[in-house]
């Protein structure tokens, strides 16, 4: 983004579309983004582990068996599946993102002794 920001801006424009200020407004527009986001979501996990500590100790085991002492990567999300689906579920839960998208349910469903009809949100 950047790269292609500073190419627009050495081009020769007459009505200055581009330029340094606007570029740092927009970066600090994704930085500030990102981690709100980031800061949003690790106070939720901290929230539902808290409630939900046999998620924890499935997440814990996880981690333990797969890295051990290893610190985590990004190239070893992979092989951590069900810590992946409890990040993924609390950003559903919570709706981390302001102005995420609502769900619905496309057909009736049932969970345990709970029925949702198609187009429960």
């Amino acid at each position: 983004f950047i790269d292609v920001y500073l190419n627009e801006i050495a081009k020769d424009h007459c009505d200055e579309d581009f330029n340094k200020q606007d570029l740092g407004i927009c970066m600090m527009d994704f930085l500030q983004a990102g981690t709100e986001t980031s800061s949003t979501t690790l106070k939720w996990i901290v929230l539902y582990l808290t409630l939900h500590q046999e998620v924890q100790n499935k997440c814990r085991n996880e981690i333990l068996e797969t890295l051990g002492s290893c610190l985590c990567k990004v190239v070893d999300m992979t092989r951590l599946p069900y810590v992946q689906g409890t990040i993924a579920e609390v950003q559903r839960l919570s709706r981390v993102a302001p102005f995420s998208l609502s769900h619905k349910t496309t057909v009736e469903t049932k969970v345990e002794d709970f029925s949702f009809p198609a187009g429960s949100i």
